[in-house]
Parts: structure tokens; sequence; C-alpha cells
């Protein structure tokens, strides 16, 4: 919908009138896309339990937390799992629509599909978990399979842009992990 220009846009733009710690020239280049393939170089740990999220979701501010961290390498240059990424971008989703995450998509991909029945966890400022936490039937989740296998249309209908969904399950980084070693966005 053109709410974000495009993956290429740097993430601190979309904090505007936030003030960031540890802003450095790595960090002003860190870009949506950086986000959506797990390449931010943001200080993630990525151990297994994954205790960035752990305390991000102890902070006061989520979003805030995440905005804060320091680098650690350069945007793009490697794959860290870091779920406070996506919860970055499920806030900038918020900033730039006005709604959060579950809002926008029951308005523009669940109504759509029929799917009314969801839980979709939110921090204190009302963002939606960007990492996961959304809860579907089981039968819901078969829509949006379907939906995907279906290039983004849903009764003769184009729900997500065929050309994103191409771009977003294409791998875009090596993961270094045995077997399943490419990611594509989230």
């Amino acid at each position: 919908q053109g709410k974000i220009e495009s993956v290429k846009q740097p993430m601190l733009s979309l904090f505007a009138g936030r003030n960031v710690a540890n802003v450095d020239e790595r960090k002003q280049r860190v870009a949506v896309e950086h986000l959506l393939t797990m390449s931010s170089g943001l200080a993630c740990k990525a151990q297994a339990g994954e205790p960035t999220l752990w305390e991000m979701l102890s902070a006061a501010d989520n979003t805030q937390f995440m905005l804060d961290l320091p680098m650690v390498a350069d945007p793009g240059s490697n794959y860290v799992y870091c779920s406070g990424g996506m919860h970055l971008l499920s806030s900038a989703l918020k900033q730039r629509t006005g709604m959060n995450a579950e809002a926008f998509a029951r308005k523009n991909l669940f109504a759509p599909l029929g799917i009314t029945n969801l839980i979709w966890p939110r921090d204190a400022q009302q963002v939606s978990h960007g990492f996961g936490n959304l809860h579907l039937l089981p039968r819901d989740m078969a829509k949006l399979g379907q939906l995907f296998l279906d290039g983004g249309r849903w009764q003769g209908k184009q729900i997500i842009p065929a050309d994103w969904l191409k771009e977003a399950t294409r791998s875009h980084i090596k993961t270094g992990g045995a077997g399943t070693s490419d990611y594509g966005y989230g």
C-alpha cells in the first residue's frame, strides 16, 4: 500500500522523532530489508532461547529497546536470528498506518480470507508481536498457506501482490545452518 516506501528505506526514518541511542554510520544504513532478512547487524544474541527477545520483552518499551541496541556488524553482512528486528517492523507498521499489525491484518488480510478467530499478543505500546505469537485455527493457517500457493490470490481477488510473495520467499541470505541454509523475508 506504499505506507513503507520500499525495503531499501532506512529503519531510522521509520521512527523519526524518537531519540535513539548508539547511532553510528552502520545503524544509519540499516534498512527494512536488513530487518526482514535477519541481517541488521544489531547486537542480537542468537543463542538458544533467544536472550535478546526476552530482554526486549522485559523492557518498558520494546521498540525503544531494539532501536537502542548497539551495532556489532555491518547491515547485510551476516545472518543472526533476531525476533526483535521483526518487532521493529511491526512497530514501523503501526507508526505508518496508525493501526497495529493485528488491526491492519484484520482489515487487509484476514477479513478477505474470512479469518475472524485469532489472538495476537501486543506489547505495552499496543504493538503486535511482530516476531510471532499469532494464534490461528488450523483451517485459517491452511488459508494462509493456500494464499501463498496461489500467488496471493483468494477467490479471484489479489490480496497480496504476487511480486511481493515471490520476492519474500526467495533466498536473500545464507544462514550458515545445515539443511535449511537460505532465508527470505521473515
